[in-house]
């Protein structure tokens, strides 16, 4: 772990791999690009978790300041415990993942479906336009 901290220093200072690989004794500079990604990760996963903790948190008590007019039945408070709800999910990754598909035709009509909604509306770009 040590010797990743002091990668992922030189790499910030703007050491080349090669450089902190011969510097640190490692065998080869992809060596020293996994140390580097590694180091990142351990440093930058708690912060990411930590913003996420707060922003569940906020979530949370913008729901009970609506929660007794969701009860209520109240549309407009409906409707936005629903959109707190969908960005808890999306932070959690509660969701299923979404299945796309799509294609590109010679002439630039471009259609992405989400398997789960087919919607039928393409998106469609002419190139003889500009």
């Amino acid at each position: 772990m040590e010797r990743q901290r002091q990668a992922l220093e030189l790499r910030l200072s703007g050491a080349t791999l090669d450089v902190i690989a011969k510097e640190l004794h490692f065998r080869h500079p992809s060596g020293v690009a996994y140390a580097v990604e590694a180091a990142l990760k351990r440093t930058l996963e708690p912060a990411a978790n930590e913003v996420r903790k707060i922003e569940i948190a906020r979530l949370d008590r913008a729901l009970l300041s609506i929660w007794r007019s969701v009860l209520n039945g109240h549309h407009g408070a409906i409707d936005r415990y629903l959109k707190i709800s969908d960005r808890r999910a999306r932070l959690l990754g509660l969701d299923a993942p979404v299945k796309l598909s799509g294609n590109i035709t010679s002439d630039l009509t471009i259609k992405i479906v989400d398997e789960d909604e087919d919607d039928g509306t393409d998106a469609t770009t002419d190139d003889n336009n500009d």
